[in-house]
This record gives C-alpha cells, structure tokens and sequence, in this order.
C-alpha cells in the first residue's frame, strides 16, 4: 500500500511544471482578486472589474463560461478537488493553472491514476469524482500539503 508521500512525488514526478509564475516575473507588484461560486455576483456586472487583475484566483468549478459579464472571462489560477474539478472539456481554458488542494491521500493517487492513464478507483470521495481529465500536465500543480495542514490546524483552531 502506498503512502500519502508516495502518491506526492510519483504525481509531481508525472507533472512538467512546478512554477507558478512565468509570466509575471517582471511585474514587481501584482494585483489579486479571488473569486467565489456561491452567486453573490450574479447580475453585478463584474466581469470586466475582474479581468483587470494581474491574478484571478477561482474556486472548485464555479463557471466562467456564460457568466463573462459578471465573473469576467480570465482565470490564472483555478483551485479545485477531485469531487469539484470540471470533467467537461468546454470548460478547458489552456491559459489557466490548475491546483489541486489534495485533503486525503485518495486525492493524490486519483491524480496520479489520471496522469499515469490508469483505471481510477472512486473509493474514499464523498462524491464521484471526475474519471478524465480536460487539463494536460503542464496546467497542473500541486498545492503543498504542508499549507492545508498549517490552515487547518493552527490557523483555523
């Protein structure tokens, strides 16, 4: 059986990139806007607000498409989960970094069966998770694991 730390590094092993910022290294300051799914901006008008930022930030699978004139049409990076990811190839935007927050080690070894092409066991997910995967291996990032367990234990206590 494999551990949590095994999943990690055969999954980034599998992954081309690791940076976050390629694109933004010569901008010294960098304005950030983190945008949520749960409505709030529904017929806000927002959109083109949104797009100004250097970085947007999204949650899970809250759409973008259909929705550009409240939630603006650009997504530098797009935080997510095994039961939230968009399995939808529409929803695809080749520009945006997708990271997986991984909570449990059936988050980890999820991502690697879907890097490696190998059948994905479901077990262990509160809901169903995605069984393909729209993003190739250069959109994908891992957000380190060590941040989530910081979150969870002495920020949130």
């Amino acid at each position: 059986m494999r551990t949590s730390a095994e999943y990690f590094r055969l999954a980034l092993s599998k992954l081309q990139s690791c940076d976050l910022f390629d694109e933004f290294d010569n901008i010294p300051c960098k304005k950030c806007v983190v945008v949520g799914n749960g409505g709030v901006l529904k017929n806000k008008t927002l959109g083109e607000k949104i797009d100004s930022y250097d970085v947007i930030i999204r949650m899970n699978n809250g759409p973008v498409l259909g929705h550009e004139e409240e939630v603006g049409r650009r997504t530098t990076f797009r935080l997510f989960y095994p039961e939230s990811v968009f399995s939808d190839p529409i929803h695809n935007d080749p520009n945006t970094t997708m990271i997986l927050t991984a909570f449990k080690p059936h988050d980890l070894r999820w991502l690697l069966e879907l890097l490696m092409g190998d059948k994905i066991n479901t077990n262990g997910f509160w809901k169903k998770p995605a069984l393909n995967l729209i993003y190739k291996p250069y959109q994908i990032r891992i957000l380190d694991p060590f941040i989530i367990r910081t979150a969870a234990y002495e920020l949130l206590h």
